[in-house]
């Protein structure tokens, strides 16, 4: 990296509230984290669990009624085994529900014990309620048998054995009779439950707790500033930078080193791409370490749902219009595809991987996009003879930009649309990681190629 170029790019006031804008932005999302942050205390989870005890009553009472108003039907796949053993669960439920209310009214603190029991409740019920979802009778292959490794691992903190009800029968309660069609059902539960068992050895992502992972979560995937301002941010620092660059005599160093515009177009283009990265590593990387002392970086292997198609195929979620919710697990965003009613629905293939490969991916196209808007702004402010063709030239990206911010507007070859990063390496955002990864690669290199050509072409007259 050139000093002298460095000298004048921290001088340059845009740079200075450049980031001031990334700290702002980070300041912002922290605080709104730290409202959904809780330090759960005795009465909060004594408040937690006798509400879930009164919901499990209420659903034990309900599925007792519907059992005896519908019994054994066959046109829900179920089996009497079955049924009793979906009652017997509800029971268990309420009975440990009971159990962890009853901990908490003999103590003034949350105990380890307590911890240990509640951990154990969660990891089960969670377990017990998926299975419910798996249907033997159409074919799908249960819970403890399509992940019998990770049931063998875990088997002493599990004991299912010990459990008043056959873990096996409730695969075949009827639950799960609306997937007997979804072809990909019965692989994402299996998923959904492997996440479960993750939980048991690395810490669960949750966004109650404190963690630098979550704040992450928030700056990148759920904050939609971030999104929109992103670009801007990269941007116009890129084009404001050069100008002030060429006002001044900063052609002393393209003069004493005898460098051509062109060979001066890649110096300014590498030094920006790497200030502005480690500007914003600089600045994330402060708030992500006051997280992690606060809530401990433990959860780098902890394993993240994602598209399964997203990282070999160009091809995305179909009724992609359609979509207005997601449900979360863990940091994840777990699309469906719900169009016409909930029985011909579409279930999207998942897949899953450890976060610090999901930040790798995530990572490797958001430095692409940064490359991207700083090869535009180094373009325009080179071309550009005045400041008046460089605003009118920067307002025209700005708002393909913007218009590129509806998700219904994301097209495979525009790479304006490319929105969050993080969303689209976790899939089903308009675009796949894949066609985004490509596509900002493909616009660099034309966007250099052009920029490059029409450069020399300047410095031949």
């Amino acid at each position: 990296m050139n000093c002298y170029f460095l000298k004048i790019i921290l001088k340059n006031k845009v740079t200075r509230l450049v980031a001031l804008g990334f700290i702002f932005i980070c300041l912002v999302v922290s605080l709104q984290y730290k409202k959904s942050v809780r330090e759960y205390g005795v009465n909060d989870y004594y408040l937690k669990y006798k509400s879930e005890l009164i919901d499990a009553k209420a659903s034990y009472f309900v599925n007792k009624w519907a059992t005896v108003q519908f019994g054994d039907d066959s046109a829900f796949n179920d089996t009497v085994e079955g049924q009793t053993a979906m009652l017997q669960y509800y029971r268990w439920s309420i009975d440990e529900l009971k159990k962890l209310v009853a901990m908490l009214e003999e103590s003034d603190e949350v105990t380890e014990d307590f911890l240990n029991e509640e951990l154990r409740y969660r990891v089960v019920d969670s377990l017990c309620y998926i299975q419910m979802w798996i249907s033997v009778p159409n074919g799908d292959i249960p819970l403890e048998e399509a992940l019998a490794d990770d049931f063998e691992k875990h088997k002493d903190f599990l004991k299912l054995d010990e459990l008043p009800f056959s873990f096996v029968d409730l695969a075949y309660c009827g639950q799960g009779m609306y997937d007997a069609e979804l072809t990909e059902a019965h692989d994402n539960l299996v998923l959904e439950a492997k996440l479960v068992l993750d939980g048991i050895d690395n810490d669960a992502l949750v966004y109650e707790k404190p963690s630098p992972y979550i704040f992450l979560e928030r700056l990148l995937g759920e904050f939609e500033l971030t999104t929109i301002v992103f670009p801007f941010l990269i941007l116009i620092p890129s084009v404001a930078i050069i100008m002030k660059w060429k006002e001044e005599n900063a052609y002393r160093l393209k003069i004493n080193l005898n460098y051509s515009d062109s060979r001066m177009f890649n110096v300014y283009v590498s030094n920006t791409v790497a200030i502005i990265t480690g500007m914003i590593v600089l600045i994330i990387g402060a708030f992500f370490v006051v997280w992690g002392i606060r809530g401990g970086f433990s959860g780098i292997r902890s394993l993240v749902m994602c598209d399964g198609d997203n990282f070999s195929r160009f091809s995305n979620f179909t009724h992609f219009d359609v979509y207005e919710e997601y449900y979360e697990l863990g940091i994840s965003k777990v699309f469906f595809d719900l169009y016409n009613s909930n029985i011909e629905c579409t279930l999207h293939s998942y897949t899953i991987m450890e976060l610090w490969e999901f930040f790798l991916r995530a990572g490797l196209l958001s430095l692409e996009k940064i490359i991207f808007y700083v090869v535009l702004g180094a373009g325009i402010g080179f071309l550009s003879n005045g400041k008046i063709k460089a605003i009118v030239a920067t307002i025209i990206c700005s708002i393909m930009i913007v218009a590129g911010a509806n998700k219904l507007q994301v097209k495979p070859w525009n790479p304006f649309t490319i929105r969050s990063c993080w969303n689209i390496t976790l899939g089903g955002f308009g675009i796949t990681w894949l066609n985004a990864v490509l596509l900002l690669a493909a616009s660099i290199v034309i966007l250099y190629a052009l920029f490059m050509i029409t450069i020399r072409l300047k410095d031949t007259e």
